[in-house]
Formats: C-alpha cells, sequence, structure tokens
C-alpha cells in the first residue's frame, strides 16, 4: 500500500471515529462591537446569560469560574495529546484554546435533538504542516457541488478528501474557531468567539453540568467586555510550541 492510500485510510478511520459521539456541532459569529454608554459589568453577564438561556434547545448554561475553565483547558491539552483513532492522527483545537483567553467563558449544555447549526464548510478540517487543506466537513448544502468531482473521494457522508493535494509533513484534524452570532446586539460584547470541545472535555462538563447521562451536546463560548482593563483576563499558561498549532 502506498503513502497516500495509508493516509486515506487513516483519514477514513479518523473521521468515524470523529463523528461516533453522534453530537452535532455548534457554528458561530466573531464579531466586534463598540460600547456607546457606560453599562455595568454584572448588567452585561445577565443579559448574556437571559440571551443564551432564551436560545431554543439550551438545557444548561454556565458562566467558568477559573476552576471550571482551568478544568476544560487542562482536559482539552489530554485530548490533543491523545489524538485521533488511538494517536494514529494528531488533532489540535484551535477554537477552544483561543476562546479560552477571552475574559468571560460559558459552556451550554444543547439537547441531542436541536441542531444550532449553520450552513458552514470551517467545522472541521485535515491540515497538513504547510497550512494546506487536505479534507473537511461539508454541510448538506454543499456535498453536492463536489460529488462527481474526480479529485474528490468521500470518507463519509459528510466528509472529504481532496486527492490532488500532495501533503507536506504530518496530517492532523483541526477545529477551528467557530463564530456565535447569538450576542451580537449584546450592547458591551465583544471578541465573542467559540469552540466545539473535545468529546473527552463533552464528557468532564456534561458530568459536572448533571447531564452524564445524557446525549445533549456542549459548546464554548468566550467574549470580553468592550469596557475592560487590562490585565483582567485570568491567567492559562501558555501551550508548548506545537506544528499543529501555528
Amino acid at each position: 500500500m502506498d503513502d497516500w492510500n495509508v493516509f486515506f485510510h487513516i483519514c477514513q478511520h479518523a473521521v468515524l471515529n470523529i463523528g461516533s459521539n453522534d453530537r452535532p456541532m455548534l457554528i458561530s459569529f466573531y464579531t466586534v462591537q463598540g460600547l456607546e454608554d457606560p453599562v455595568n459589568p454584572q448588567e452585561i453577564l445577565d443579559e448574556v446569560e437571559r440571551t443564551v438561556k432564551a436560545l431554543p434547545g439550551v438545557m444548561g448554561y454556565v458562566l467558568l469560574d477559573d476552576e471550571f475553565r482551568r478544568e476544560i483547558y487542562d482536559t482539552e491539552l489530554k485530548a490533543e495529546e491523545n489524538g485521533c483513532i488511538g494517536g494514529l492522527m494528531p488533532f489540535v483545537n484551535r477554537g477552544v484554546f483561543e476562546t479560552l483567553e477571552r475574559d468571560h467563558c460559558f459552556i451550554i449544555v444543547v439537547n441531542e435533538s436541536m441542531l444550532l447549526l449553520s450552513q458552514s464548510r470551517d467545522v472541521v478540517f485535515i491540515s497538513d504542516e504547510k497550512g494546506q487543506k487536505l479534507g473537511e466537513y461539508l454541510p448538506p448544502n454543499h456535498r453536492d457541488d463536489v460529488r462527481n468531482k474526480p479529485n474528490v473521494s468521500f470518507l463519509s457522508d459528510d466528509f472529504v478528501i481532496y486527492m490532488d493535494v500532495e501533503p507536506e509533513g504530518a496530517p492532523y484534524f483541526v477545529l477551528p474557531m467557530l463564530p456565535f452570532p447569538f450576542l451580537d446586539k449584546i450592547a458591551g460584547v465583544t471578541n465573542v468567539a467559540s469552540g466545539s470541545i473535545s468529546t473527552l472535555a463533552d464528557d468532564l462538563v456534561r458530568s459536572k453540568m448533571g447531564f452524564a447521562e445524557t446525549k445533549h451536546w456542549s459548546h464554548l463560548v468566550g467574549f470580553d467586555l468592550a469596557d475592560r482593563k487590562e490585565g483582567k483576563r485570568p491567567p492559562i499558561p501558555p501551550r508548548q510550541p506545537n506544528a499543529c498549532r501555528t
């Protein structure tokens, strides 16, 4: 079996492994908006909580304290160390680590029957060390566009490999930062980001929030306040340099 076929089969197993928990991923929106009139920070946090809890299917909401934030951080580091399919392919959760850098973060647990999912392609993809996209998740509205292209191979119903892209260096899965549109209209909220947490962190979160025996899914969201003072951000230690994290 040549190198390309080996890579193809590893990717196929990895995609099936990632999708095995049958939990949808949440897509969001990244935005920056100014604060015209001073607002009490607690009032902003309260408005964020009210807005998010009112979203269809949201069953749990927790604003992270430093301890919970650090637990998620440490768990995601462990998930990265484990890699995909028993360590055969690495992955990096850029979305979660970038979100954890925000001043305020919260976790939501959403009913398994709800899909707060926009038709975005950038949910999960395979990259190489040069930054080339070797494969990616495709939502339903994009699959027919590439179905008959000779350079595209479907590993599953919703994930494709681009056969004409020659990998440079080790391939790895990327969970990117995702947008979260539901905070757009809240005055004083800026730098919104979100990320799909790993299965390992999802198990931790649902256990701590009382949803361990369910198939509901969780998602991490972070934001800053527009009038934040420098130095307020909770300390998150830097990760060690890694080609997957650039």
